[in-house]
C-alpha cells in the first residue's frame, strides 16, 4: 500500500458534488481505501484563466495501484463528471483530480510528475493539504507540509466552507 495525496476542485456546474462522487467511485472500484478527506474550500482562481471562484479539497489515501493505474482512474473520475480538456491552461472545468503525492517517490514521466510540480506554490492545495496531513515530511521539499504553506508566495483567498 502507498500512501498517496490528491488534490480535487472544479468551479463549473456542481462541483462539491463532482469531488464527492468521484471519491465514490474511486472507493467503490478498490483504487482508494483509508481515506481522509479535508474541508471544502472556495478558492479565487489561480492562473487568471477563469474568473469563477473554484472549490478545492485535499484527500489522504492508500492505494494498491502503481502510478499509471491511479493516473488513469483519476482521469476516467474527470471524464464522467463531464470535464473537457482543451488547450487552455487553468481554464474552468468541471473536476479536476491531481496526484499531489504517491508516498515519498519523485516520478517524472511524459504523462505524470510527482510531487506535484507547483503544489509547493498553491495556498489552495496546501491549506487543505496542512488540515489534514500538516506534519507530513516531505523529503523532495527538505520540509512539512506546514513549513511549505508558511513558505508559499501564493497570496489568492482560500477560505474553508465545509
Amino acid at each position: 500500500m502507498t500512501r498517496i495525496a490528491l488534490s480535487l476542485g472544479g468551479n463549473l456546474g456542481e462541483p462539491i458534488r463532482a469531488m464527492k462522487t468521484a471519491l465514490e467511485h474511486l472507493r467503490d472500484r478498490g483504487i482508494l481505501t483509508d481515506l481522509t478527506m479535508s474541508s471544502f474550500y472556495r478558492t479565487q482562481p489561480w492562473g487568471g484563466a477563469s474568473g469563477d471562484y473554484f472549490y478545492n479539497m485535499v484527500v489522504i489515501a492508500e492505494t494498491e495501484c502503481d502510478i499509471t493505474q491511479l493516473l488513469t482512474a483519476c482521469q476516467d473520475e474527470e471524464t464522467v463528471a463531464g470535464r473537457v480538456r482543451n488547450t487552455v491552461r487553468y481554464a474552468a472545468r468541471t473536476l479536476d483530480i491531481d496526484i499531489l503525492l504517491f508516498g515519498d517517490e519523485t516520478i517524472s514521466s511524459e504523462d505524470v510528475i510527482i510531487p506535484h510540480p507547483r503544489m509547493h506554490e498553491r495556498r489552495f492545495v496546501l491549506e487543505p493539504l496542512a488540515e489534514i496531513a500538516g506534519n507530513w515530511y516531505l523529503p523532495q521539499f527538505g520540509c512539512s507540509v506546514v513549513e511549505l504553506l508558511y513558505k508559499c508566495p501564493d497570496v489568492l483567498a482560500v477560505a474553508r466552507i465545509v
